[in-house]
C-alpha cells in the first residue's frame, strides 16, 4: 500500500524514514515513543472538512486556533493557552521527526522548525504531512457525517459490535507478541507501532486459521469463520456502516 509517492507499507514494515517534500524526514514512532505519541496525536486526526473550513484558511493555523479556543475557558488567557498549544505541536512534531522542534509566527501562520533547519512544518504542508503520519501510525482519521441520522446509527453499531469483547490495548498486543513470538521486551520496545500490529495481526490470522483448520476436521462445514491472509490491507480497512448492521439473512435467523 502506497503511503506518500514511492514509500510503502514494505519501507514502513522495514522502519525505513519517509522524505515528505517540502518538509523534510519523518521516522515510523517506535513503540517507545508511543505514550508521548498518543498525547497530542488526537490533532492530527481532524481534517478540514470535520473543522469545517476552506482551502482560504491553512489547516494547521485553524487548527491550532480552534484547539486552543476549545482549552480556554476565559478569552483573557487564549494568548497563553495558545502558547501552550503550539510547544504541544513542537512537541508531537518532535517526536516524528527526531529533531529539536521549534516554533515561530511568520506572515500570520504557524511555523514549525528543526533548530538544524533540516524540517519545515507550515500550513502549506501540514495536510501531506498529517496523511502520511495518520497511515505511518495506524491513526484513524476522525468520521465526518452530512447525515446525523446515519451518525447516530453509526455509532450505535459500532458500540453494539463492541458489547461483550475484551478491550485490547497496545500493552496487551506487546505482551502477546512478546510471548507467542518468544521476543524480549527490550525488542518489541523498540518496534515501530506499523510493525508490532501487523506481528499482532499476523498471530491472530494464524490462530484463526488453526481454529478453521480443526472446525474442518472434524466435519463442522457450517462454520462462520473465515481466514484472511490480507494483514497489511486489513489494518487500514474502515468500519463503515454497513459492517456494523445485519443482513437481511442473519434478521431473519434471529425471528
Amino acid at each position: 500500500m502506497i503511503i506518500y509517492k514511492d514509500y510503502d507499507t514494505t519501507n514502513l514494515l522495514f522502519n525505513e524514514p519517509c522524505e515528505v517534500d517540502g518538509v523534510g524526514t519523518i521516522y515510523p514512532v517506535s513503540l517507545k515513543d508511543y505514550k508521548k505519541l498518543r498525547k497530542y496525536s488526537h490533532y492530527l486526526t481532524f481534517s478540514r472538512e470535520y473543522l469545517g473550513i476552506g482551502n482560504d484558511i491553512g489547516l494547521l493555523y485553524a487548527l491550532i486556533i480552534a484547539v486552543s479556543r476549545a482549552k480556554c475557558n476565559d478569552i483573557k488567557n487564549l494568548d497563553i493557552i495558545t502558547m501552550e498549544t503550539l510547544r504541544e505541536f513542537s512537541d508531537l512534531f518532535s517526536i516524528i521527526t527526531k529533531k529539536e522542534i521549534i516554533f515561530n509566527v511568520i506572515n500570520n501562520d504557524f511555523v514549525f522548525r528543526s533548530t538544524d533547519n533540516a524540517v519545515t512544518i507550515n500550513s502549506k504542508n501540514f495536510d501531506i504531512l498529517r496523511s502520511v503520519v495518520l497511515k505511518m501510525c495506524l491513526i484513524k482519521e476522525a468520521k465526518v457525517f452530512k447525515n446525523k441520522e446515519v451518525e447516530k446509527w453509526y455509532y450505535k453499531g459500532l458500540k453494539a459490535a463492541q458489547r461483550g469483547k475484551k478491550e485490547i490495548d497496545i500493552d496487551d498486543i506487546a505482551s502477546i507478541v512478546i510471548q507467542d513470538m518468544k521476543y524480549t521486551f527490550e525488542y518489541v520496545y523498540n518496534l515501530n507501532i506499523f510493525q508490532l500490529y501487523v506481528l499482532y495481526a499476523r498471530i491472530n490470522n494464524s490462530v484463526g486459521y488453526e481454529t478453521i483448520s480443526k472446525f474442518r476436521c472434524v466435519g463442522e462445514v457450517k462454520s462462520k469463520l473465515e481466514f484472511n491472509d490480507g494483514v497489511i490491507s486489513s489494518l487500514y480497512k474502515e468500519t463503515e456502516l454497513g459492517d456494523l448492521l445485519m443482513s437481511e439473512n442473519e434478521l431473519s435467523g434471529m425471528i
